[in-house]
């Protein structure tokens, strides 16, 4: 096939390397610099990749924008502080009606 499988890991680990930086960049902004800077952020990351389907990069955007608004729409009507548990009761109620998630293979 002429596909070099130690290119292709290479590629692969500096396309993680700089969408690593590019992230660390933007939470820079947003919090400051510490040992535990986005530790927040950990938990909706995993309901995003779960609910999206592991693996598959359009799901992971769908979930992404669909989250996004209903901790947001959650946030306007029933308060900030319940904005964290939609996002898990989103996470509970994907893994019921569909465990491989949004867009993932059955």
């Amino acid at each position: 096939m002429a596909v070099s499988p130690v290119r292709i890991k290479r590629i692969a680990f500096g396309i993680a390397c700089a969408s690593a930086a590019l992230a660390g960049a933007f939470i820079i902004v947003i919090e400051p610099l510490q040992p535990a800077v986005g530790r927040e952020f950990i938990g909706r990351v995993f309901a995003i990749c779960v609910f999206g389907g592991l693996g598959s990069l359009p799901g992971t955007i769908v979930a992404a924008v669909s989250l996004g608004l209903v901790e947001n729409l959650s946030t306007i009507f029933i308060g900030a502080s319940w904005s964290p548990a939609v996002a898990f009761g989103v996470l509970l109620a994907t893994l019921a009606w569909r465990p491989s998630g949004l867009f993932g293979r059955s």
